[in-house]
């Protein structure tokens, strides 16, 4: 998908449609679970899938071919930012 590197906007903040500058904001993953990671539950959980097929789990591949998008949008008045996610896509470029 094609987007604008600066569009017309209403900002929030100033309560006034101006200017803005589009950037991709970095997404970061979601923390893994800490706290139970050593009960027996879950020991047993990775024990039962490890080994030769992993029967009667089958290894489930978490990667995606495409991913959300979130923009960023920075008020040229107030320098005041405010994001917005999108559906998911393959490709992200700027014009």
């Amino acid at each position: 998908m094609k987007f604008p590197k600066s569009v017309m906007r209403y900002c929030p903040l100033c309560k006034v449609r101006h200017k803005h500058k589009v950037t991709q904001a970095k997404t970061k993953p979601r923390p893994k679970p800490k706290k139970h990671a050593l009960k027996w539950g879950v020991r047993q959980f990775f024990k039962v899938g490890a080994g030769y097929g992993g029967m009667p789990r089958s290894k489930v591949n978490p990667s995606k071919q495409s991913r959300h998008v979130v923009l960023k949008y920075t008020c040229d008045k107030c320098k005041k930012s405010h994001v917005r996610s999108f559906n998911r896509m393959k490709k992200f470029s700027q014009v």
